[in-house]
């Protein structure tokens, strides 16, 4: 009868009875105590060397963790890496994630709070008699972080909430949402956008590479189907005028021009990422500007905006339908000269 010893504890017993891992002899149970077989594998792996994955409690080896698996940054959970969120460059799972988006007050991109309307004290507050346009400002810098938790702490009141967004860094990006506004309380309160563009300043949140700025204008005071379709029909047909205010290319993924027959202006693209992006129920969305972090730059994407709405109401796409681009500018320029004091462009650039 052929009798070895345990290559661990030293145990003699027969040599049928042993198991052999690196061409060593073990006995059942130190076998079972230093060795398993790997749950995504299936190979035999020593137990010193593995990994404990969190969801299902199973045992994995190095070089499948290697492959398929991360820890978490927080927790230090294994975590397969399809279901890991990368933050700041780090691994999370989705619940450690969600506690790092919390601390700095940042939601994710599907995020929406219940809307609250801010508008100046001599305004109206029913929405059919006055404009409300809620903006979405998309701005990158190394002191994120300490610029959102500033805005936590000073906007108590949600008039601003801030949200991930994929089209940007998601180390050094953020999208700012404002409640829906009316243009006095946008422009005018100090305590608004101007009281943000402060604080870009002072955490250096400058970088507006790939980065938009989407006014929502609201539908209940635009709620004539004229509206939409003249809406439509300006920003696409003279769309040289509003790339010179706008800053961006209407090239870009996020922002096409569209082109419609005359009788489909204002109805849906099937697209959000358009000029216009009509796919929301209770919004026109704009979405041809240019991120900014220039106070001044912005309140004349404001201005415009603002004017688009006014100049759907007084003319219908029945009225336009035969303009070219300086029957335009000068119909555009007036009305914001009557709403606001002033132009917005002078030239078309044609």
């Amino acid at each position: 009868m052929n009798n070895d010893k345990c290559y661990n504890c030293g145990e003699t017993q027969k040599r049928n009875d042993f198991f052999v891992y690196d061409e060593h002899c073990y006995c059942e149970d130190c076998y079972n105590e230093l060795f398993f077989t790997c749950a995504c594998c299936n190979e035999v792996a020593e137990t010193e060397n593995s990994f404990i994955v969190e969801e299902s409690q199973q045992r994995i080896c190095t070089q499948c963790y290697d492959d398929y698996y991360d820890t978490c940054q927080n927790c230090c959970c294994v975590i397969h890496s399809t279901d890991v969120v990368w933050f700041d460059e780090c691994p999370y799972c989705e619940d450690c994630y969600d506690e790092v988006l919390k601390e700095l007050g940042l939601h994710h991109y599907n995020y929406k709070p219940d809307e609250l309307f801010f508008y100046s004290n001599e305004e109206s507050t029913d929405r059919n008699k006055v404009p409300y346009v809620g903006i979405e400002l998309e701005i990158q810098g190394r002191e994120r972080n300490h610029f959102c938790r500033n805005m936590v702490k000073k906007y108590k009141n949600e008039m601003f909430y801030l949200k991930e967004d994929g089209s940007i860094s998601d180390k050094e990006g953020v999208e700012i949402v404002s409640m829906p506004m009316t243009y006095n309380y946008i422009i005018n309160e100090l305590d608004s956008w101007r009281n943000v563009f402060d604080n870009l300043r002072y955490y250096d949140m400058n970088d507006v590479f790939n980065c938009g700025l989407h006014f929502h204008i609201d539908r209940t005071y635009c709620n004539k189907p004229s509206f939409a379709a003249t809406i439509d029909y300006i920003v696409n047909n003279f769309s040289t005028y509003f790339i010179e205010i706008g800053g961006r290319d209407f090239n870009d993924n996020y922002c096409k021009k569209i082109y419609k027959s005359n009788e489909d202006w204002g109805t849906r693209n099937f697209n959000r990422y358009c000029a216009v992006n009509l796919e929301n129920q209770n919004t026109i969305e704009l979405r041809f500007c240019k991120a900014t972090d220039d106070w001044q730059t912005f309140a004349n994407r404001v201005k415009m905006c603002f004017g688009i709405i006014y100049f759907a109401e007084k003319f219908s796409l029945k009225d336009i339908a035969s303009w070219n681009g300086k029957q335009f500018i000068r119909n555009f320029n007036n009305i914001c000269k009557k709403h606001f004091g002033s132009i917005v462009q002078r030239n078309l650039g044609e």
